[in-house]
């Protein structure tokens, strides 16, 4: 059987799509299998307004009542209502004690009656019918109930669930039984009986037989879906998408190859780790996760997620259920959303560059939907018409335009996406004022929806001069004679008027034959050429109304001539042909030029491809059309890769470093070639490194004089570009160190004068820049010394000085040191000389101060009693006082450095390098100015040891100052009285006699051993107490005490006298007194 609903987990959903006219066979096994099926059917069909039989077996009426009780369902209110009827099967199947089917569909069908007539919906049937006949049921007698229990659900408004144990009836019974059902309830499934046989067939069918190709096309199913199975995951290789199957703990199950390829790892290598520690490098689930979260609602999740390498992820959780719908685990299905979040912020920077654009445009623009209605306006359109930017959107084209009405604007932009169009037009502003208006439109269609895209100008202006340049044409004339070319005023049916008589010279035809009428311009054209003539012309009249055009002409004694015609249309204000003014160029040599030029062409190719510059040429919008060898070499593309593609973003990148927009200079060289002859921008090649190209342009027209391409030949000139980049950063260093230096920096030229200074040589020289700049130095200088200086640098050489120097200008006296050199440029040609002074003022009393310093420190080193010694940071001894000597015996001779000292004054190696460990150890730990103690045993000349406290002092250069103290001596007395005092110790506390220690107030500081045994006191109960409050002492006996203490601070011996001491407790002893006085220094303590 096939399994079609689990209602186990959720009967409602499986057994409200049970209908009418149908009944299940329920096979259980323990009898919760019937509630967990009967609960939900008889709650579905009393909530529908259907009644309810209920058919138990003989003898289990009170137990089906109480079960349904104690599920919750409200039995007693459906028994008192009748929504519920309790029946016997003895009563409803059986006659005289067998099974009677007639007996039971009779029932049925009188119940389906009463059912419906007293209003219910329909009759819910369920119970056991077979538990009592199982010794008269047949596969013939089954057959017969069955057939007509589908006759009566067929014909009444019934449904039902009939019960069978799964272990009442024979194998063949059960054959029969299950056949005769198309769908079975079994161990809580709804499922699809693939044994059913309709009850028409039921006769003609061998049941076994039947059984057997079932279970044959069960077998072939079973297969079917086991290849499937083993198929799907092998699918989700083949997916884009990054697919993982984890568990609870977000531990990888199974992983498709996308995701094991996105980390350069094996499928089964992800097998067991978890996702967020794969791909987040984290210890634990990420902010956020879709899958955990997946995992604790039960339900889909998705979000988005940045990985460590900045990619942006669309990470969607499913959560995975068991066939019981126990959660199990999730489905993680991940895609690199990373270019579609650039796209997105792309777009988002091209709709704020559009936007911006928009409202600097100083035209008037709108776009407009196919109801002829605003749906975007700039704020120019807006003011253009005297509308706020809100209130422009909720206007028609009918509502400004005046030129035509809405029908007639209906009717000429039908259709949007086909308008492509200028014209010109009148509109009127929100206050009726009208004003000259020049419009062009283009459609397309944005999505589905058609738009219309206008510029507006304001033409009014140029309509007033168009009327002045009309008023003025007579001027005008007066200037036709000076122009190299024939001036004309050309009407629409090819009629002339010309201004001159240079057109007899042009064609051979007098002047008068067009004034006429008897000759027309159309009559020298050669019919060949007119068709573009007049494209060329419609073109204009489209656009700007301006046109060139190139054309043949045949002249009057039958030559060829090339002529250019370059007009400009003018219309009436109704828009309508008013004249054409123009002019007529005699092209004909040009003509034979270009076509000596195009003979050319193939020696031009090969000059152009063995060139050592690079050459290529661009149509209008930018598009490579040719590009040499060694164009091809210089950026490191082929010819292939390169031609066609736009220059822009090839070999040009859209922004200089410069920060110059270099797209807009690609597209205004096609437009403006006479701007861009020569010029400078910078290129890049391939590989994206950027270098410095220096372009000679030539544009390249066709007959009627309009650029078809470009001809660019361009030289690298990145070196060039970093050596003036490098000079100019160099020039710059220069004039701060010049401007800001702290010394005196003067240029001179090669005669000696004075041609530079900058404000610290002023300063110095105590003079100004207007007496300095222009002194001639070798007339003028006094001090001879600096004459000197001034000679040799001349010489070539380096010049010095060092003095007191006397100004000539400013007559100030200074010591300096100066220091003069010759300038030369790259060639080895002098040039002149450099001069740097400085200001030793200070320096000079420093110097003073430090010999001073020198001197004092000296004489109280000389007399100190202690060692002192200065070793340089080299390790190189600069000084040794005599103490030093004194105390150890070496010279300086013997001892130059620090490792000479270390090698005599430690001779064993072991001590040595412990001395010298801690020695280092302290230079890493302390700083600069601080003082280090250490204490060590040292080696003197004569062989005698010393133990010296050493203070070392590490100075600001470094250098090292040390002190020396000899504690030989002062050790050796604190060692002896360390065993004084220990051997006093112990013959304090372990005496015979006890003795306490006091203070001169009687406050106790000690006592020994045998005091705490004679008291029964232990010696910390006493100390800190006054010897009068001491529970020792007899009351009547402590008036003695204050004599002894007065003796003994007066450092006399008090006693003996005799007292009687109470013991701990209760014992009495005598004992004699005696008190001594402690001192030190003279005085009693």
């Amino acid at each position: 059987m096939e399994e079609t609903s689990n209602f186990s987990t959720q009967p409602w959903e499986a057994l409200s799509r049970l209908t009418e006219h149908e009944h299940l066979g329920l096979i259980y096994e323990q009898s919760n299998e019937i509630l967990a099926a009967v609960i939900p059917f008889l709650q579905s069909g009393w909530e529908g307004g259907e009644q309810c039989l209920y058919i138990a077996a003989a003898g289990d009426e009170s137990n089906v009542l109480k079960a349904l009780r104690e599920s919750g369902l409200q039995v007693d209110a459906a028994l008192d209502t009748g929504a519920l009827v309790l029946a016997s099967a003895a009563r409803v199947s059986y006659r005289h004690g067998h099974f009677d089917a007639d007996q039971m569909i009779a029932v049925l069908e009188e119940a389906a009656t009463a059912a419906q007539a007293s209003g219910y919906n329909a009759l819910r049937i369920t119970g056991e019918i077979f538990r009592e006949a199982n010794h008269d049921l047949n596969h013939e007698r089954l057959l017969a109930f069955q057939d007509g229990l589908n006759r009566f659900f067929a014909h009444h408004q019934a449904l039902g669930i009939f019960h069978y144990h799964r272990r009442q009836f024979a194998p063949e019974i059960w054959l029969s039984l299950i056949a005769t059902h198309p769908r079975v309830i079994y161990r809580g499934r709804l499922c699809k009986n693939i044994y059913y046989v309709p009850p028409s067939e039921l006769k003609q069918v061998n049941l076994l037989e039947r059984q057997v190709d079932c279970l044959l096309d069960h077998l072939r199913k079973q297969e079917e879906r086991t290849a499937a199975a083993d198929l799907q995951p092998r699918l989700l290789d083949y997916v884009s998408e990054l697919v993982a199957y984890q568990d609870l703990e977000h531990r990888i199950l199974w992983a498709n190859r996308a995701a094991s390829e996105s980390l350069g790892l094996a499928a089964h290598q992800l097998e067991g780790r978890r996702c967020y520690e794969l791909w987040q490098n984290r210890n634990q689930p990420c902010p956020g996760c879709p899958v955990a979260k997946a995992c604790q609602t039960g339900q889909p999740q998705k979000n988005e997620m940045v990985s460590p390498d900045g990619r942006a992820w669309d990470v969607r959780g499913y959560p995975v259920r068991d066939q019981s719908g126990q959660l199990i685990g999730a489905l993680e299905i991940t895609l690199d959303i990373s270019q579609v979040k650039r796209a997105a912020t792309a777009l988002q920077e091209k709709a704020s560059r559009y936007r911006t654009l928009m409202n600097a445009c100083r035209d008037g623009i709108a776009i407009i939907n196919q109801d002829h209605l605003v749906v975007e306006a700039n704020q120019r359109f807006a003011e253009m018409l005297g509308y706020g930017p809100e209130d422009v959107t909720r206007l028609h084209t009918w509502d400004w335009d005046v030129g035509m009405t809405e029908a007639e604007i209906r009717a000429n932009f039908a259709d949007l996406t086909k308008t492509n169009k200028m014209f010109e037009t009148r509109h009127r502003r929100q206050d009726g004022t009208i004003y000259e208006a020049e419009v062009s439109a283009s459609g397309a269609r944005v999505g589905d929806t058609p738009l219309v895209f206008t510029v507006s100008r304001d033409i009014t202006e140029r309509r007033q001069n168009e009327k002045a340049l009309r008023e003025s044409e007579q001027r005008y004339r007066l200037l036709v004679n000076t122009i190299p070319a024939v001036v004309f005023k050309g009407y629409p049916d090819w009629s002339v008027d010309f201004f001159d008589d240079k057109i007899e010279a042009l064609t051979g035809y007098p002047k008068a034959a067009f004034d006429n009428r008897r000759l027309k311009w159309s009559d020298l054209v050669l019919e060949a050429d007119q068709p573009e003539a007049k494209r060329i012309f419609t073109q204009a009249l489209k656009t700007n109304r301006a046109y060139v055009q190139e054309y043949r002409i045949k002249h009057k004694d039958g030559k060829i001539l090339w002529i250019q015609a370059r007009g400009q249309i003018i219309c009436d204000q109704e828009g309508k042909i008013d004249h054409i003014s123009g002019v007529l160029f005699d092209i004909t040599e040009r003509k034979l030029t270009e076509q000596a030029l195009q003979a050319s062409e193939a020696k031009y190719r090969q000059l152009v491809e063995n060139a050592n510059s690079i050459i290529l040429r661009m149509d209008p919008t930018g598009r490579i059309t040719f590009f040499n060898e060694f164009a091809q070499k210089f950026f490191g593309y082929s010819e292939n890769e390169v031609l066609g593609r736009n220059v822009v973003g090839t070999i040009v990148p859209e922004i200089e470093t410069t920060g110059r927009d270099l797209a807009d200079m690609i597209a205004n060289i096609a437009q403006y070639p006479e701007r861009y002859v020569n010029h400078e921008n910078e290129n890049m090649r391939k590989n994206g490194e950027r270098v410095w190209v220096a372009w000679t342009n030539k544009a390249i027209f066709d007959d009627q004089g309009r650029v078809t391409e470009t001809l660019c030949i361009g030289n690298d000139m990145t070196e060039y570009k970093r050596a003036v980049e490098a000079l100019r950063e160099s020039e710059e260093r220069y004039r701060l160190l010049f401007s800001h230096s702290p010394l005196g920096i003067m240029h001179f030229n090669q005669q000696g004068i004075i041609v530079a200074c900058n404000d610290k040589f002023v300063e110095i020289m105590g003079s100004s820049q207007q007496a300095l700049i222009g002194f001639d130095m070798l007339k003028s200088i006094r001090d001879e010394a600096m004459h000197t200086a001034v000679m040799t640098a001349l010489g070539g050489e380096i010049g010095q000085y060092e003095g007191d120097y006397l100004s000539v200008t400013g007559n100030k006296l200074t010591p300096l040191r100066a220091l003069f050199s010759r300038v030369n440029n790259d060639a080895g040609e002098f040039l002149g000389g450099l001069c740097i002074i400085e200001d030793i003022t200070e320096r000079r009393q420093a110097e003073m101060a430090l010999q001073q310093e020198k001197q004092k420190f000296q004489a109280l080193a000389e007399q100190s009693p202690l060692g002192i010694s200065l070793i340089d940071k080299r390790g190189v001894y600069q000084y040794f006082n005599p103490k030093f000597i004194e105390l150890f015996g070496y010279t300086p001779d013997e001892i130059p450095t620090g490792r000479d000292w270390f090698a005599k004054a430690y001779p064993d190696p072991v001590y040595r390098q412990q001395v010298i460990s801690t020695w280092i150890n302290d230079l890493k730990n302390f700083g600069r100015g601080k003082c280090r103690r250490r204490t060590f045993t040292v080696t003197c000349k004569d062989g005698s040891q010393k133990i010296i406290h050493f203070r070392a002092v590490t100075l600001e250069n470094l250098d090292e100052f040390i002190i020396y103290e000899d504690i030989t001596e002062r050790t050796q007395a604190e060692e002896a009285l360390k065993e004084s005092e220990e051997r006093f110790k112990l013959l304090f506390e372990y005496a015979p006699d006890a003795y306490f220690l006091h203070d001169l107030t009687g406050n106790l500081i000690n006592g020994n051993q045998t005091a705490e045994k004679l008291g029964g006191y232990r010696r910390q109960e006493l100390i800190g107490k006054n010897i009068m409050d001491l529970p020792l002492l007899d009351p009547q006996q402590r008036s003695l005490i204050p004599g002894l203490l007065a003796q003994v601070a007066q450092g006399q011996t008090a006693g003996p006298i005799e007292l009687t001491l109470s013991q701990r407790y209760g014992s009495k002893v005598n004992v004699e007194i005696r008190s001594y006085p402690v001192n030190f220094r003279g005085q009693p303590l």
